[in-house]
């Protein structure tokens, strides 16, 4: 009786040691999960009229760099970047830092390559903003060959496809519209495919008065933190606890929102958990 009632107690030890084992386990996968900031590519696919059959548009948005390395000269974002074919590159702001223009060299490191990829537009956020000197900036973009819009728009052709690209900043938290903004209601413009690249997600009620069909920002980094399948986000600057836009697709009735995570992982006062860096690629096909 003795070694049977020893059998079941080593037996129930033997239990207790492999569930804790497998706890362990799962506990370490999670987070190496959660704490995971290697580069991952989030891919959307948008339908419209706007887009003929048998051609697409592959756009990379990008945003909320502030100056954060990626190998030696930024190789492996820039190796990710080609790897997604893109026809446009797209930067919804804070791809600078605000320290300083002179301590923000990876910014322009990655700035000067991109255009040798794919046409590329520019839109400024918060940091750019608060940057000593914005003409640096500026004249940076002239140099790397991207369109800065500034409060207004540009019309080009992809794949045989009119596209309106615009671009528009804040102040003060408020939407700036511009002439230029009114004149997208024409009836010349009803069918091309309109992109607004604004940096600041939580206005997005202010842009349903206009005719855009995609707007793409940042600035919300994911909301820093998040938790599956209970919150998208936990904080985001000017969206506060538990923001509404942290990161991801929304759909309007007429426009699609399209917030990036953000490219940051080496400034934040709360480590990305659960959040890591992304490059969004969209891809805009037609209806048939």
């Amino acid at each position: 009786m003795k070694n049977i009632f020893g059998i079941i107690r080593f037996d129930r030890m033997r239990k207790k040691h492999i569930i804790y084992m497998i706890l362990a386990v799962f506990l370490l996968f999670l987070t190496i999960v959660a704490f995971y900031n290697g580069l991952v590519i989030r891919e959307y696919r948008l339908k419209t009229d706007k887009i003929s059959a048998g051609s697409e548009v592959r756009a990379v948005l990008l945003a909320d760099l502030h100056n954060t390395g990626y190998g030696q000269d930024q190789k492996d974002l820039i190796r990710k970047i080609k790897e997604q074919n893109p026809d446009i590159i797209l930067l919804a702001g804070d791809m600078y830092h605000n320290t300083s223009y002179s301590k923000s060299e990876r910014s322009r490191v990655l700035l000067s390559q991109l255009s040798s990829i794919a046409p590329t537009y520019f839109v400024m956020g918060n940091h750019e903003r608060a940057i000593d000197d914005v003409s640096n900036i500026i004249a940076d973009l002239n140099n790397f060959g991207i369109t800065y819009l500034e409060d207004s728009f540009v019309q080009v052709n992809i794949n045989g496809n009119d596209l309106i690209i615009a671009g528009s900043e804040m102040k003060g938290h408020d939407f700036v519209t511009k002439t230029a903004f009114e004149d997208l209601k024409n009836e010349e413009y009803n069918n091309n495919y309109k992109i607004l690249l604004n940096h600041y997600p939580e206005n997005i009620e202010s842009y349903v008065d206009y005719p855009f069909d995609l707007v793409v920002s940042g600035h919300a980094h994911g909301g820093q933190v998040r938790i599956p399948f209970i919150a998208n986000g936990l904080y985001s600057p000017g969206q506060g606890v538990l923001p509404k836009y942290a990161g991801g697709m929304y759909e309007f009735d007429d426009i699609t929102l399209i917030v990036s995570r953000g490219l940051s992982k080496e400034h934040p006062a709360l480590p990305r958990i659960f959040n890591p860096p992304e490059i969004v690629l969209i891809i805009i096909q037609p209806n048939t």
